[in-house]
């Protein structure tokens, strides 16, 4: 045999585009459908019962709205009629949760404050209609962690204060959120008693020691002038506490910081003793009690160098000017000199010629005689 009724309608709904999905989301919608030609009524009724069957002809339309719908599950039912009779029906589901999960108690099952490195939180939540989707835990301003069960256990931390989030979320979307200030509490610190402060370009022996619970471990952290880490070492101390680091990477020029913790076998942490220490060149000399480097030494040595240098120059064109004045003074003495002697010469020259003249004169009047 042939059916020739109608076949299922095909439901759009807009509003709520996915009938297996849950919504949260509540306000008049219209559903639509598409309309055959051989169409002459269609029924559409919404109800909470699975598997109505409509029978009341409404009209000939392809849409229709309806009214908000309450919190809970309920189905569009939709049919169309043509000449042969009823069609079959289609079911659509309509899932509405506007509520958001109900509150819940978050716990730290260790106490808080504790010094449990990595202590386990306690939550429950609980949805009437849509049910709880996955709970996300968020540490401070880190990325969220998700989890399938009512409690989690957090990842080892450092001693200090922290924020912890959790968040539950409904299968619709609606969520609900706990916030926890929580305090993870320091082990004893190490005790540093000595440490190598002379440090060298390219020698390393770096040495720390000092005392510590028997029963942890030493972790000491040598970090750049960047904040980087240059190395890291872990040492376990002797059954008396007693301790001992040798660093024997070379370091380069600049200031290191030295971080120094305690660690237990839980993964506790006692908050961290500080240390500064210079790397610089080995002093060539040491004059009482000054280290002269080989960068100051050259220095100074060029410091003087050109001192002296400057203070030769200075002495010679001091010892130049003095001499160009002896010599203007010796040019001044000579010309002066010549000058009286030539005037000497022509007071000689005038006093012989008038001897000569007298002569001359007494031998005429002698001959005359």
């Amino acid at each position: 045999l042939v059916d020739n009724t109608p076949k299922s309608p095909a439901i759009i709904v807009p509003f709520y585009p996915d009938a297996a999905a849950w919504h949260n989301i509540s306000a008049p919608f219209i559903a639509q459908w598409e309309l055959p030609a051989d169409i002459s009524a269609v029924a559409a009724v919404i109800n909470k019962d699975a598997a109505f069957i409509p029978t009341t002809a409404e009209g000939l339309f392809d849409n229709k709205e309806f009214p908000a719908l309450a919190d809970g599950v309920n189905y569009l039912h939709v049919r169309f009629k043509n000449n042969i009779g009823w069609g079959r029906t289609t079911h659509y589901r309509l899932a509405v949760d506007t509520a958001p999960p109900v509150a819940f108690d978050l716990v730290v099952q260790e106490g808080n404050p504790t010094d449990v490195p990595n202590p386990m939180l306690a939550y429950g939540s609980a949805d009437q209609l849509s049910g709880i989707s996955r709970p996300s835990i968020r540490i401070g301003t880190g990325e969220k962690i998700f989890t399938d069960t009512p409690t989690y256990t957090l990842p080892i931390l450092p001693p200090g204060a922290y924020t912890v989030n959790v968040a539950a979320e409904d299968n619709a979307g609606n969520g609900n959120e706990m916030t926890l200030s929580l305090e993870i509490l320091p082990i004893a610190s190490p005790i540093l008693q000595s440490i190598t402060h002379d440090l060298f370009i390219g020698e390393g022996n770096l040495f720390l020691s000092g005392t510590v619970s028997p029963d942890v471990s030493v972790v000491a952290v040598v970090k750049n002038t960047n904040g980087s880490i240059e190395e890291t070492l872990t040492v376990v101390p002797a059954a008396d506490g007693a301790w001992s680091i040798n660093f024997d990477k070379p370091l380069k020029k600049g200031i290191y910081t030295l971080e120094i913790i305690a660690r237990d076998m839980r993964g506790a942490q006692s908050f961290p003793i500080k240390e500064s220490v210079k790397v610089a060149h080995r002093p060539l000399i040491t004059i009482a009690g000054i280290k002269i480097t080989p960068f100051w030494f050259y220095s100074v040595t060029t410091v003087l160098l050109l001192l002296a240098l400057l203070c030769g120059i200075s002495i010679e064109r001091k010892r130049n000017d003095r001499r160009s004045k002896k010599i203007i003074v010796i040019e001044r003495d000579i010309t002066n000199l010549i000058k009286s002697i030539k005037k000497d010469m022509v007071e000689l020259k005038q006093i012989t010629d008038e001897a000569d003249d007298a002569s001359v004169v007494a031998l005429n009047q002698r001959d005359i005689a």
